[in-house]
């Protein structure tokens, strides 16, 4: 009797253990994928600010040009 129940826990202690390491590489996995996509928006919000920059300069450049023809 005592055989078969050390044998049951066991298993059991076995089990625990693969659900806690298939738990923790699910979690591994939703990180991973959480910061690809916070690293994608950030690179996304850079280049938007880049060429926002980028316009305004443009802008302002062709402003001074005008101001320098009729001053």
């Amino acid at each position: 009797y005592m055989g078969s129940l050390v044998n049951r826990l066991d298993y059991q202690v076995e089990d625990l253990d693969n659900t806690n390491i298939n738990l923790n590489n699910h979690v591994s996995k939703i990180r991973d994928a959480d910061f690809a996509k916070e690293s994608t928006a950030l690179l996304t919000a850079q280049i938007q600010q880049q060429a926002a920059i980028s316009i305004l300069a443009q802008s302002n450049s062709k402003v001074n040009r005008v101001l320098e023809i009729l001053g």
